[in-house]
């Protein structure tokens, strides 16, 4: 086990622990092979990014081979400028492998995500063009239906009057039918009446002989075989019986007797020709014969019943027909004149018939006439609607078309740019992920030539890139508007800061000596319940353990240059996934991980040296104020005391101007996303129109507030603008103040102490009516003040140096010192002995620097002055003084100039001149050490800034306070 088992200790170079452990443990270099891993070769480099590159999808080869080489050229870069860095401002910065591949994920997720926001976005703007180019094809098409409709409308309604009036012809004929056929009617109806009262009368009189008539019909019916079989079996018929046949014959017209009445009464018919028996036409003879019957008291069905009842109903029948006879002969004649009545009804009818059809058919004709008419007028109707549809849909196209005309341009011209951006999106986000891994620690300075060197690289190897790309540009303005608000300077390097700690993968460690980094993150998150914590808390993982827990961001501010090892978790985003669950270890415990969860690190230290293996985990970004972003912070508080009610519009007015393009992005978005969703015709949709009329009206009326309140905010620049040379001074000033505490720590002097003193001195200052006058008062007490105060900070060897340096950096602001003068006093010409002829008074190293300093404006001259003025320039050389001297030859030179002259010629005599400088810029007060003013200390401090005296041995401070 012991020969199988191997041990490996990875271990930073950087710093002291890797050299304290080898001292404490000397085991590690005796009893172990130490393999020390350079820098990745830039082959390694290259192989790294194709092998990341080959799951990317680029237009060719070509371009991947370029982006592989870009990404080596970034890295490259940035290792010789952390070299440069260090050498010049004594700062920190390690790139690792972990940052080219930082560079490489990055760049591969931001080509990816930019991508597609700018496809959406051209998808978006696209579309809306499409509706509207379909829109204005239907307004076309609906034109042309217009026109082709309008001779049909003009054609339909002569038709439809011609037809009126045939229809109000034709109508007229036919309403006369009318009359005639009502009047046929009513005579027709008069007939009727008559008819129907004859009818009736017979039909009354019938209607006596019909009941006994029926009843002898059903007596009959209820006769049967047995019934008739009785009479037959009669061998000698009773009397009755034969009497009431005798009658039955004698209606039946058959011989009389008892033989002849067996015979009938025999026959199978017998009862259906009683049923049906002709009572309508009994002859006149037997009508009266049967009266002796009728006429017999004897011959009732009563007493016939008596012998038979056969016989009986036969008896009932002979009455009956008797009865109904003699009703038949009354009826007759009122028959006769009902059947005449009936004829002159028939001819009636027949003619008013007649007439009802000739109605009939021109009320059809008519009709058929009116329904062409109506189908006409109809047809007419939605000719109208047809175009008053059409004339309605215009009317929306119109407003629809009209009212985004303005958008129309701006879509286009939106949609220019996203395709120029698309074009140029392999190159500038590579820029950017460069940026967003590298430049976050450097100043200024390095990060404009580092971007500038990518972009040329970029050029070179024919990568599409925008010349002009910055890191700005990926974020939205009314985002950068925002931030502003919340807190963050909108100079170039701090958007570019807010821009690098919205994108980083890695949670941004953020230098802030001024503060500002830390107040603009407790401004933006507040309302999220934002969680301020200190590596000294004591109970700050349980404040960790819950704000991950629950999506509370978290600032852990004021830290060194060491986090505790109990972060490294959470720092290297440790996240797992178990059950579902996203855990997180920290400390002892497994913690639920929210993705909404943010984590936010300051530190108060202006040049902090971080190691590297905390700079792989961390995005660190530098905060430290810009000059720039400084006298915009001062601007404020000067134009708030001077002028409060322009500051405070100003500051509602970015707030609104900031507000208004916030929801006119909205609007534009809810246009687009209306029109994107409204179906194949937009124009049938009344209620999506108005709602895009009514956003375009509320976007132009937000534009035209937007256009006074930025006019407005203009004018107030404008007024604000005059003080800016009061706050352009005192960024100057403090630029200074923060470049002496290089010199020694007990120098440094924090933003907010400084701007304590600044407003102190202005509230201070005699005020004067005329502004410039004021503005004149305010610079020199500042400067006055500014000098004042921190030489009571200062030893007394540095306060000359402070005092030189305020004036330089005043004078190359005015552009007084140019940059070649300033680099020649600070480092010499740098030009080597060339064995040139010059004066034998003069040392060849001198006259070297002469030969520089002819490059510089006002010394053009100066070796040709010199060999014409030999003697006078040998003996303002020589001379023990020279600083008292005037400068020799036709030279008119000013105080800074003179100053190096002296540095080229005779430096030992550097100090006098600076003094004279200073005296000849600033004045006498800058060249003498303010006297110590225990008052006036008193009146800065407050109960919160305590006064902390620095006494050298054997001082006795209490003579000052007796």
């Amino acid at each position: 086990c012991r020969e199988n088992m191997h041990t490996v200790l990875v271990m930073s170079p950087i710093g002291d622990k890797f050299r304290t452990r080898l001292r404490m443990f000397p085991s590690l270099v005796n009893c172990m092979t130490i393999d020390w891993y350079n820098k990745w070769p830039e082959d390694a480099l290259q192989s790294v990014a194709q092998r990341f590159f080959d799951k990317v999808q680029f237009s060719s080869r070509a371009v991947r081979d370029s982006v592989c080489a870009l990404c080596v050229n970034i890295h490259t870069t940035v290792e010789k400028c952390s070299e440069d860095y260090f050498q010049e401002l004594q700062r920190r910065n390690y790139t690792t492998p972990t940052s080219y591949l930082e560079l490489i994920t990055s760049y591969i997720r931001m080509l990816e995500e930019q991508g597609q926001t700018l496809e959406e976005q051209t998808k978006r703007f696209q579309g809306g063009l499409d509706k509207l180019a379909a829109t204005q094809t239907m307004v076309d098409c609906m034109k042309g239906e217009l026109n082709r409709m309008k001779p049909i409308l003009e054609q339909a309604a002569k038709d439809t009057a011609a037809m009126m009036v045939t229809l109000q012809k034709d109508q007229k004929v036919a309403d006369d039918a009318k009359v005639v056929c009502t009047k046929e009617e009513a005579e027709t109806k008069v007939i009727m009446d008559e008819a129907k009262a004859i009818k009736d009368d017979c039909q009354q009189d019938l209607d006596l002989a019909m009941p006994a008539f029926h009843a002898a019909m059903a007596a009959l019916d209820s006769l049967n075989k047995k019934d008739i079989d009785e009479i037959k079996s009669f061998p000698k018929p009773p009397e009755k019986v034969a009497y009431t046949l005798e009658a039955v014959l004698l209606l039946l017209k058959e011989k009389p007797g008892w033989d002849s009445a067996k015979r009938v009464i025999s026959d199978s018919a017998f009862l259906s020709r009683l049923q049906h028996y002709d009572k309508d036409n009994i002859p006149g003879k037997i009508s009266k014969d049967l009266q002796k019957w009728v006429n017999d008291e004897t011959f009732v069905p009563e007493i016939i019943r008596s012998t038979s009842l056969a016989c009986m109903s036969l008896c009932m029948w002979v009455l009956a027909i008797d009865k109904y006879s003699k009703v038949a002969k009354n009826v007759a004649p009122k028959k006769e004149k009902l059947r005449v009545a009936e004829e002159k009804l028939a001819g009636a009818q027949a003619l008013l018939r007649q007439k009802q059809l000739d109605l009939a058919s021109m009320e059809a004709k008519v009709r058929k006439l009116q329904e062409s008419y109506d189908a006409s007028v109809q047809k007419g109707k939605d000719l109208e609607a047809e175009m008053q549809v059409t004339a309605v849909r215009l009317e929306r196209a119109g407003k629809l078309i009209g009212g985004l005309s303005s958008e129309k341009v701006r879509w286009q011209s939106s949609i220019g740019t996203l395709q120029g951006k698309k074009a140029k999106l392999v190159g500038n986000m590579l820029i950017a992920a460069g940026a967003i891994a590298y430049i976050g620690p450097f100043t200024s300075k390095y990060r404009q030539k580092m971007l500038a060197q990518w972009v040329k690289e970029c050029e070179a190897i024919k990568l599409p890139v925008d010349p002009a790309f910055t890191l700005e540009s990926l974020t939205e303005p009314v985002t950068i508007r925002q931030w502003g608000i919340k807190g963050l300077p909108m100079d170039t390097v701090s958007i570019e800061n807010g821009s690098i700690q919205s994108r980083a993968r890695r949670w941004s460690l953020m230098i802030d000596p001024q503060g500002q980094a830390n107040q603009w993150i407790k401004n933006t998150y507040r309302d999220k319940g934002l969680k301020v914590i200190k590596l000294n808390d004591a109970n700050i993982l349980r404040t960790l353990e819950n704000c991950i827990r629950v999506g509370v961001p978290v600032l852990l501010e004021n830290v060194g240059e060491a986090l505790d090892p109990s972060l490294d978790p959470l720092l290297a985003k440790q996240v797992f996934k178990t059950g579902g669950r996203l855990l997180i270890r920290l400390g002892d415990s497994d913690v639920d991980y929210d993705p909404q969860f943010q984590f936010f690190i300051t530190t108060k230290l202006p040049n902090p040296h971080y190691m590297p293996e905390l700079q792989i985990r961390t995005t660190i970004i530098n905060f430290t104020v810009t000059p720039k972003g400084l006298e915009d912070q001062l601007l404020v508080d000067v134009v708030r005391l001077e002028r409060a009610e322009l500051e405070v519009q100003k500051d509602k007015l970015v707030v609104q101007i900031a507000e208004g393009q916030a929801q006119l992005n909205a609007l534009e978005d809810k246009i687009l996303s209306l029109l994107a969703s409204s179906g194949d015709d937009i124009l049938d949709d009344e209620e999506l129109i108005n709602t895009l009329a009514q956003s375009k009206k509320t976007s132009e009326e937000i534009n035209k507030d937007l256009e006074v309140a930025e006019n407005t905010s203009k004018e107030i620049d404008d007024a604000r603008e005059g003080y800016r040379v009061v706050a352009t001074r005192g960024s100057l000033i403090y630029s200074v103040i923060a470049s002496i505490g290089q010199l020694d720590h007990m120098y440094q002097v924090s933003l907010q102490a400084y701007k304590k003193v600044f407003n102190q001195t202005m509230e201070r200052t005699d005020r004067a009516d005329d502004v410039h006058r004021r503005i004149e008062m305010l610079i020199s007490a500042i400067t006055l003040t500014s000098y004042v105060s921190i030489c009571r900070g200062l030893f007394e060897k540095d306060k000359l140096l402070y005092a030189f340096l305020l004036a330089v950096e005043i004078l190359r602001h005015k552009q007084v010192i140019r940059d070649n003068a300033w680099d020649f006093f600070l480092r010499g010409s740098g030009l080597k002995p060339d064995g040139s002829s010059h004066p034998d008074w003069l040392p060849m190293h001198s006259w070297m620097e002469l030969k520089g300093l002819s490059h510089i404006e006002g010394f053009e001259t100066i070796l040709e002055n010199i060999q014409r003025h030999n003697h006078k320039w040998k003996h303002w050389y020589q001379d023990d003084n020279p600083e008292l001297l005037p400068v020799p030859g036709d030279l008119d030179l000013s105080a800074w100039n003179r100053l190096i002259l002296m540095k080229a010629l005779r430096p030992e005599k550097l100090l006098l001149v600076i003094q004279q400088m200073v005296q000849a810029y600033l004045g006498t007060k800058f060249t003498e050490s303010p006297p110590f003013d225990l008052g006036a200390c008193f009146e800065d401090s407050d109960p919160l800034v305590p006064l902390i005296f620095i006494l050298s041995s054997g001082s006795d401070p209490t003579i000052i306070f007796l």
